[in-house]
C-alpha cells in the first residue's frame, strides 16, 4: 500500500466511526410516542394501586401526589440517562474531529 491508500483508508475509517456515533446520536433521541407512553404509564400505575388497594379512593389527596411525584421522578431519571448518554456521544464525537 501507498501513502495515498493509507490516508484514505485511515479518512474512510475516521468517518465510519463518525457515522457510527452519529446513529447512535439519532437512536437516542426523544420518540414521538414517548409522551403517550409517559401518560399511559401513569393512568395504569394508578389502577394497578386502585385494583390492590381499593381503599385508596378513601384516602386524602396527599396519596394522589406522591403516586404523581413517584411517576414523574422515574420519568425524569430515564430522560437525564438519555440525555447524558447523548452528551457523552456528543463529546467523543467533537473530540475525534478535533484531533
Amino acid at each position: 500500500m501507498d501513502k495515498e491508500q493509507m490516508d484514505a483508508q485511515i479518512a474512510f475509517s475516521q468517518m465510519q466511526r463518525n457515522e457510527s456515533i452519529n446513529e447512535k446520536i439519532d437512536a437516542l433521541r426523544p420518540k414521538w410516542w414517548s409522551i403517550i407512553s409517559k401518560y399511559a404509564s401513569f393512568i395504569f400505575t394508578l389502577l394497578v394501586v386502585q385494583y390492590f388497594f381499593p381503599e385508596t379512593i378513601d384516602q386524602p389527596v396527599f396519596y394522589f401526589i406522591l403516586l404523581m411525584i413517584f411517576n414523574v421522578s422515574i420519568a425524569q431519571y430515564h430522560e437525564n440517562k438519555q440525555l447524558h448518554k447523548r452528551l457523552d456521544l456528543l463529546h467523543s464525537l467533537i473530540k475525534e474531529t478535533k484531533v
